[in-house]
């Protein structure tokens, strides 16, 4: 059974999944954090619906296995693929692109919902994006090579502001960053914009806060970090 001092897992495709936990550290800063990176498969968005199916379901076990009290699901690809058929023995919270949140923001202007190029497969954010409404309506924007940049941890300072300049073109009055390596350069954005690793880190909170299993202890929380390498095992990346 889950207890408060039990860590918060989230589930990414690679290191960009850093911005979910560096979201949730700064909303809760008490709460430890695994964050498991699977860059052995990524992107998923590459591989068959099925396999993203099994290897997320495996993943999600292990992080289960781990006595955690929430996880994250922080890809939308996995989501879309296995989220009709995931099990797990604690609350799973998925990531939404932060249309509602962008609302607001947009002076009754489009709102840009961007995602990095080549991370979720075919008409999938389109589907997943039919029950949102804008006055303004929706544009949605693919940033090729954020994913790649934002996993290297290279500048990406250069690639943003070519993509805000077209979206200020196109008319757009608030930028909705739909997965963790549009969250990683939210900074960087001098357009109105909201995040989903901001929205997923205050459902964390609100989910914990129901359930009675928010952290009490004195201490900073701990992040761990771990890598599956190339043989698809996981590994120690940093503590």
């Amino acid at each position: 059974m889950s207890t408060a001092l039990a860590p918060i897992g989230v589930l990414a495709e690679g290191p960009g999944g850093r911005s979910v936990v560096d979201a949730i550290a700064r909303s809760l800063p008490r709460e430890d954090i695994v964050l498991l990176a699977d860059g052995a498969y990524a992107p998923y968005a590459e591989k068959h619906p099925r396999v993203v199916c099994d290897r997320t379901q495996r993943l999600i076990d292990d992080l289960a296995g781990r006595d955690v009290k929430l996880i994250v699901l922080a890809s939308l690809q996995a989501h879309a693929d296995a989220a009709a058929v995931l099990r797990a023995v604690v609350p799973v919270i998925d990531l939404r692109a932060p249309v509602r949140e962008a609302g607001p923001l947009c002076g009754g202007k489009p709102i840009a919902v961007v995602v990095a190029g080549g991370t979720v497969r075919g008409r999938q954010l389109q589907l997943a994006l039919r029950p949102a409404r804008s006055p303004g309506g929706l544009q949605i924007q693919e940033w090729r090579g954020l994913r790649e940049l934002v996993d290297a941890g290279a500048d990406a300072r250069e690639l943003v502001e070519l993509g805000v300049a077209s979206l200020r073109e196109a008319g757009a009055g608030a930028i909705a960053l739909a997965d963790v390596w549009g969250a990683a350069v939210a900074p960087l954005i001098d357009l109105p914009v909201a995040d989903c690793a901001t929205v997923a880190a205050a459902r964390v909170r609100a989910t914990l806060l129901a359930a009675g299993l928010l952290a009490r202890r004195q201490r900073a929380g701990h992040q761990l970090s771990l890598s599956t390498d190339p043989t698809g095992t996981l590994r120690r990346a940093t503590s």
